[in-house]
């Protein structure tokens, strides 16, 4: 956390000499691929070699594993290696299972959000359609309003304004339902940054002073 990777990957190394006191094989699989990321992020040939004895060790625990792949791509990002950070958010979605639908939603909301951080808009705008899919059938309202919020994000940026409105506006709605004071006064002030850069500046006011209006409330 603290971004002190020598220092870290000094302190992870000293788990391979414990491997044989570690029983849980879950346990060896994260301390592999807590190895894994740190020569990632060292820029070291072994990050191919622990990569693949933490799948090994994580077996049929899919969702474990597909996390893993999903953390390997968030650094892959970060360094700018983007076409193979795609690729792994591409692996880890396939890997993911399917059975418990709630979960999946979930994994996928959460490689949008890093695709769309990552600009990768064609790909976040195909698996967000999925995904609000799903989050609809399951009448998740969490799910549909982050779905309809996302999807409003990559309209704007891929410039189609008209339609990012309608998909801000369906995701406040939702939000509307179940969010508290502090979760919509944010919302507010983002979609009143949202017009002021469309350049509606009576509809900006508008949810300007809604957000002023509820923060008299907190």
């Amino acid at each position: 956390m603290l971004q002190s990777y020598e220092k870290a990957y000094e302190i992870a190394s000293k788990l391979i000499d414990l491997m044989d006191y570690i029983e849980s094989d879950i346990k060896k699989a994260e301390a592999y691929h807590m190895m894994a990321i740190l020569c990632l992020r060292r820029n070291m040939d072994d990050f191919g070699v622990y990569e693949q004895k933490a799948y090994e060790l994580y077996e049929n625990d899919l969702v474990h594993k597909s996390q893993a792949i999903y953390n390997y791509a968030v650094v892959m990002f970060s360094l700018g290696i983007r076409d193979k950070a795609i690729s792994y958010v591409s692996k880890a979605l396939e890997c993911y299972p399917k059975d418990n639908k709630e979960l999946l939603v979930n994994f996928m909301l959460m490689n949008i959000s890093k695709l769309i951080e990552n600009g990768v808009l064609d790909k976040a705008q195909s698996i967000c359609d999925e995904t609000l899919d799903f989050a609809i059938n399951l009448d998740n309202i969490v799910f549909i309003e982050k779905a309809y919020y996302y999807k409003a994000l990559i309209l704007e940026k891929e410039g189609n304004l008209y339609s990012a409105e309608m998909y801000m506006n369906l995701s406040l709605d939702a939000m509307l339902k179940f969010a508290n004071n502090s979760q919509i006064y944010r919302r507010y002030m983002e979609m009143g940054d949202m017009y002021h850069r469309m350049g509606n500046v009576p509809e900006a006011i508008k949810y300007l002073n809604f957000a002023i209006q509820l923060e008299k409330k907190m």
